[in-house]
């Protein structure tokens, strides 16, 4: 018994055509949900670096007050000679200090948005290359 033939859309057909708009959606919304958490994460190190340097400034803002009462207690002036030039030191050292807290917490976030727009970038390939095999699959079968 001969086949009947075909009139152009199937249930097979339907299926895959259903199915790779499907895997299409599924990488797509993948690649959006890496960067959400690329963002999130960025946004952690932002977080991350501004408690550092709260708490570093606290830190100096301590050291500067021993400096002072220890020079106080031996009965020396602490806005000249030594006290003063260990206190501009401690100062100079604190500017550095925070430079490279901030610069490295920049670091840290502009690497989680990198990394959150490639893995973005990567998932909409997927998702592209999965949309065109589907449609040249589905082609083949006309």
């Amino acid at each position: 018994m001969a086949g009947k033939p075909s009139s152009g859309w199937d249930w097979d057909k339907a299926l895959s055509l259903g199915g790779t708009l499907l895997a299409f959606y599924g990488q797509y919304e993948a690649g959006e949900a890496a960067y959400e958490a690329a963002q999130y994460n960025k946004y952690l190190e932002q977080f991350s670096t501004e408690q550092q340097l709260r708490l570093h400034r606290e830190r100096v803002r301590r050291t500067l007050g021993a400096q002072r009462a220890a020079a106080a207690a031996s009965g020396v002036r602490s806005g000249t000679g030594s006290p003063l030039l260990a206190r501009l030191e401690t100062i100079e050292q604190a500017a550095v200090d925070e430079y490279y807290i901030r610069r490295g917490g920049e670091l840290r976030a502009a690497a989680r948005e990198y990394e959150g727009r490639s893995y973005r970038r990567a998932a909409r390939t997927d998702a592209l290359d999965t949309l065109l095999g589907g449609i040249g699959a589905l082609l083949n079968f006309f």
